[in-house]
């Protein structure tokens, strides 16, 4: 591995000026969009809301923005290779003193992510992975946070969102009073608070669902951490209230205005391979450009960096918009499948001119005729692009690159005429590869993803504070010896690692004996398991070499779905498996199997749900299925404390024998 990491050096020492000063912006960035350059201007309208125009004439090759992100966040396939904090390639990271989700390059990194975030985040990472949030859920999480940490107080920040939620649909959206000069720039939290939602165009099952991960990550902050407290008694309402909108706001701006960072990997076989993602960053000025299949742009992260740069990637004329690309492009996905998974994700219908005009994809234009071009253009590229210079770029060639970089930037300006076309698609992808090689990319880790599926069963101990992560899963006990030096001192320790338990199913029914599960395992793993059943429930345990029979019984006849909880600290895994029980519903139904019991009984899902007065408020109209048996007459009653995210239920049901309504309020919110 350290020799690999010393071929991260560049080869090229005495070509990088050249290369610093193609990917530096020329000429002076605008008073505003401070990260954007004057050629640019940010302008409205009722179509197409806040987007970015050309004020004058933009070359092929000009680099158009250069960005700070709000934020970053690593992916968890990348903990072990990059700095969580500043996500710089490195192979001797520093762990967070306290857990082991977050490593970095340095202790500077690691201060600046405590005081940003992380002393929040360090006492919730465990908890958010065994439930597998998603990247954009966490992203949503670490902006709130951060928000709070930009500002010296809760007050502050107070002011903040409300002078931004003055300014919205104004000229001063987004922007921020410094001085006598208005900016917008990702680092003040402003601008990020006053992205675009798409609330009117989500569907009510999507807003419902990002109220109740609001709701959850409010009950995690909560119980776990200090962050929602005030020395100010009369402060704590306000902002509990305020976490709670911020969490719902920015659980739905994420989706459509966070970026992917990404680098490319050089593998052993010194072929650059396709780019790999690395984390994800919030970006202000970015996510006000809108999206075409056949994009005008083209952004890439400089390697080790979250700082984004923007090139032009086809001639624009002053007055046109700036279009990026969000992932759907047409040279490589038909129209049909663009349109999906951008309606899917972005919540728009695209109508750019690939997509108006049909144009055929890369496959396609690479079998038609290209009769219609001059052949000095189709010559001229025939000598730029040739077998042995496509091979010196994809292995990486800086000098190669430099070399055909300026004859590539007038072939895409003169091809760019006879779009869609074959040659185009050619030299784009070939620019794009230029453009790669000069922000950096990785010569070492080659193309091996780590992958945590379950990330709390890779996780052992041993005695000196040390943290073992295989990247592959074990299937069975490995025994390993941990050595530390300190210059002249050594010391070692062993440990075991022990393959994660397996249950044979999670799911259970008391209706249809014999209702019992088996535990499989390594016997060491299993001396330690610990099986716990809920009130009204006993268990029955059979034990031989490997295995662990558990047989399950119902002691009482109290309403709800049970549970047994199994839990295996030598493979620090926490397991439930749910118990179905037949019984009538009444007072004193647990809410925390209100879920439950919706998912194998109830035949559709919640139909209407809306946020108001900062409650969740759900309406269903259900029918009866299975083994409920609903009372002959409307009553009401109240809920035990649940163990959900929410604190009080009301049921009330008609004589009909159908679930009228179930209304969820949250005191949470």
């Amino acid at each position: 591995m350290c020799i690999k990491a010393l071929a991260a050096v560049p080869k090229y020492p005495n070509k990088m000026e050249n290369v610093e000063s193609l990917i530096t912006m020329k000429g002076p960035c605008d008073p505003t969009y401070v990260c954007a350059s004057s050629k640019l201007e940010v302008v409205y309208s009722d179509e197409m809301g806040r987007h970015v125009c050309a004020k004058e004439d933009i070359n092929v090759g000009e680099v158009l923005v250069i960005e700070d992100p709000y934020f970053t966040l690593l992916l968890k396939s990348q903990y072990l290779l990059c700095c969580s904090y500043c996500l710089l390639s490195n192979l001797n990271l520093l762990p967070c003193n306290n857990c082991c989700f977050a490593m970095y390059c340095s202790e500077e990194c690691r201060v600046k992510a405590l005081k940003e975030y992380h002393s929040v985040e360090c006492d919730l990472m465990a908890t958010l992975f065994k439930m597998d949030f998603t990247q954009l859920e966490l992203s949503a999480l670490r902006t709130v946070i951060k928000a709070r940490y930009d500002h010296a107080d809760w007050k502050s920040l107070f002011e903040t969102i409300k002078e931004a939620d003055a300014n919205m649909n104004t000229k001063y959206q987004g922007q921020v009073k410094v001085g006598d000069k208005w900016l917008y720039d990702s680092k003040y939290y402003t601008s990020i608070h006053t992205l675009a939602t798409n609330v009117e165009k989500r569907s009510i099952s999507d807003i419902f669902q990002k109220a109740v991960s609001a709701a959850v990550f409010l009950r995690f902050l909560k119980l776990n951490t200090t962050f929602l407290q005030s020395d100010n008694i009369e402060e704590q309402d306000k902002i509990f209230k305020c976490v709670a909108g911020l969490l719902l706001l920015h659980l739905m701006t994420v989706p459509t205005n966070m970026h992917g960072i990404s680098t490319n990997v050089m593998n052993e076989n010194g072929i650059l391979l396709s780019d790999i993602s690395v984390a994800s960053g919030a970006y202000a000025f970015l996510s006000l450009i809108n999206h075409s299949c056949a994009p005008n742009v083209v952004r890439f992260n400089k390697e080790g960096e979250g700082i984004m740069t923007l090139f032009a990637l086809r001639p624009i004329k002053k007055g046109m918009q700036i279009f990026d690309n969000y992932g759907s492009h047409y040279d490589m996905e038909d129209y049909n499948s663009r349109q999906s998974s951008l309606k899917f994700q972005y919540k728009f219908t695209c109508v750019c001119e690939a997509c108006v005009d049909k144009w055929p994809m890369y496959v396609q234009l690479n079998m038609m005729s290209s009769k219609n071009l001059p052949v000095k253009i189709c010559q001229r590229k025939r000598n730029v692009l040739n077998k042995h210079v496509i091979r010196q770029l994809q292995s990486g060639d800086v000098g190669t690159a430099l070399t055909i970089y300026k004859d590539l930037c007038i072939l895409c300006e003169q091809l760019d005429k006879y779009a869609p076309c074959a040659e185009l698609c050619e030299c784009q992808e070939a620019l794009k590869q230029c453009f790669m090689i000069f922000e950096g990319f990785r010569t070492f880790g080659s193309d091996d993803i780590i992958e945590w599926k379950e990330i709390t069963s890779k996780t052992f101990n041993g005695r000196h504070g040390c943290t073992i992560l295989p990247g592959n899963e074990i299937n069975q006990a490995v025994d390993v010896e941990l050595c530390a030096e300190w210059g002249v001192l050594s010391t070692c320790t062993k440990v075991q690692l022990l393959p994660p338990i397996q249950l044979s199913q999670t799911q259970i029914s008391l209706l249809n004996p014999p209702s019992m599960f088996i535990i499989n395992g390594h016997p060491n793993a299993l001396k330690a398991v610990k099986i716990t059943p809920s009130p009204g429930l006993k268990v029955e345990t059979n034990s031989k070499e490997g295995q662990i029979s558990v047989t399950v019984k119902s002691e009482t006849t109290t309403c709800g779905v049970g549970w047994v909880n199994v839990v295996s600290k030598l493979t620090s895994q926490e397991i439930r498996v749910e118990v179905e029980r037949e019984c009538e519903i009444a007072c004193g139904t647990l809410l925390g199997a209100l879920f439950s019991i919706m998912k194998p009984y109830l035949s559709t899902l919640v139909t209407v749900a809306f946020i108001a007065g900062g409650y969740i408020y759900v309406q269903s109209h259900q029918q009866q299925k299975g083994h409920i048996q609903l009372p002959n007459r409307s009553h009401r009653c109240q809920s035990l404390v649940p163990r959900s995210p929410y604190e009080t239920l009301t049921l009330v049901t008609r004589a009909c024998c159908q679930i009228a309504s179930t209304r969820i309020h949250s005191r949470l919110l």
